[in-house]
């Protein structure tokens, strides 16, 4: 039979190997939730996919806020004008009756195609004609155009905003929404003229014609307007 003391002494011998232990656990972890604090940091600092994070940003900005002028929207977008698209000489084979937008700024003229598609429910096209720069938009939904100028010899940056749950065209300029018809755009209003073709070159026989697919080459977030 093993006596008092030895048992005592049995026991006092194993207390430091206990301890021992409960600091390798303790350590490990230690060890095993900076691991996972690291993981999360480096996820947060990990890219996003730009379309992701776009789509991200535009849903934040269906409100109106600031200096926006619109009401809220059915689709935010920040898409880029189509800008200094071709133009070229009319032909005969040209000459029909599809609607223009007819522009002249110092002696010279153009005409541009309206033309919606599946894809597209509005055109925004900046360019410059005679040296003076011009913004056509309009709205394929509601059947408005609207046209601006500026004090610069560049193409108006002048961008798709998105549309109201009325259909409305809401165009972004400087960071800023507005409705197509705003009045606190800060750009002047030019005079168009929306005819045919054929009655455009009647008048204009030295007229440009923009009839190229009115679509951009970089589309990021684009939602089609349907019911």
């Amino acid at each position: 039979m093993r006596d008092v003391t030895e048992i005592e002494t049995s026991w006092q011998a194993e207390e430091p190997r206990r301890a021992g232990r409960g600091w390798i656990y303790l350590l490990v972890g230690i060890g095993l939730c900076l691991a996972a604090f690291a993981s999360v940091v480096w996820m947060s600092f990990e890219e996003e996919d730009p379309a992701r994070a776009k789509a991200r940003r535009l849903e934040a900005e269906l409100t109106p806020a600031g200096l926006d002028d619109h009401p809220p929207l059915r689709f935010a977008n920040d898409e880029l004008a189509l800008t200094n698209p071709p133009f070229r000489r009319v032909i005969e084979s040209d000459i029909d009756d599809r609607l223009v937008c007819g522009i002249e700024a110092n002696g010279k003229s153009v005409a541009i195609i309206l033309r919606p598609t599946e894809r597209r429910d509005n055109l925004i096209l900046s360019t410059t004609v005679g040296g003076k720069p011009i913004v056509v938009t309009h709205n394929y939904l509601l059947d408005t155009t609207r046209v601006f100028t500026g004090d610069s010899t560049e193409p108006i940056d002048l961008r798709l905003g998105g549309f109201t749950d009325s259909k409305q065209l809401v165009l972004l300029y400087q960071d800023v929404r507005y409705l197509q018809e705003s009045d606190r755009i800060p750009l002047p209003d030019y005079p168009y003229v929306i005819t045919t073709l054929r009655k455009w070159y009647a008048d204009h026989p030295d007229t440009l014609l923009n009839d190229s697919e009115q679509r951009n080459d970089i589309m990021y977030y684009w939602p089609t307007y349907q019911e």
